[in-house]
């Protein structure tokens, strides 16, 4: 799902009325592959903050990682590195704008990841998803000390 559907479809369906301490947000890997914009795309995401910040202002909120998509093994050239300078430019986004909210921190792209970190080359298997949320469980840890 893109940013862009997310703020159409999902945002409207979350409940204000129910307290959360953490919001995790898991977007922009579709957003590489659709080859959206990073000024849409960043202010897409500015939108999705604005109204969960707007909802729940006692929030926590955690933003995933944008798929690292220089690590995927099947890739070919030259759409790998496209996609991979694509993915890069949101992650330096998210790392910019981020920094303008309160308690709304940001789990960087690893510089690797194991063997069995892929199901298909793109997609994590399940133990990269094991690894994926354990170390964004660290992050979340560190942030919140």
């Amino acid at each position: 799902m893109t940013a862009k559907r997310a703020l159409k479809e999902l945002v409207p369906q979350i409940p204000a009325a129910e307290k959360f301490d953490y919001i995790i947000v898991g977007l922009g890997g579709n957003d590489v592959l659709k080859l959206s914009s990073p000024l849409t795309w960043r202010r897409n995401m500015i939108k999705i903050l604005r109204v969960l910040r707007e909802k729940h202002p006692e929030s926590v909120i955690f933003i995933t990682n944008v798929a690292a998509v220089k690590l995927s093994p099947v890739l070919p050239q030259p759409i790998k590195f496209i996609l991979s300078r694509l993915s890069r430019l949101h992650n330096e986004n998210i790392k910019q704008f981020v920094r303008g909210f309160d308690d709304v921190y940001y789990y960087e792209q690893p510089e690797s990841v194991p063997p069995d970190f892929f199901a298909d080359g793109i997609h994590p298997s399940e133990a990269g998803y094991k690894v994926w949320s354990e170390e964004i469980i660290k992050t979340m840890s560190r942030n919140e000390s």
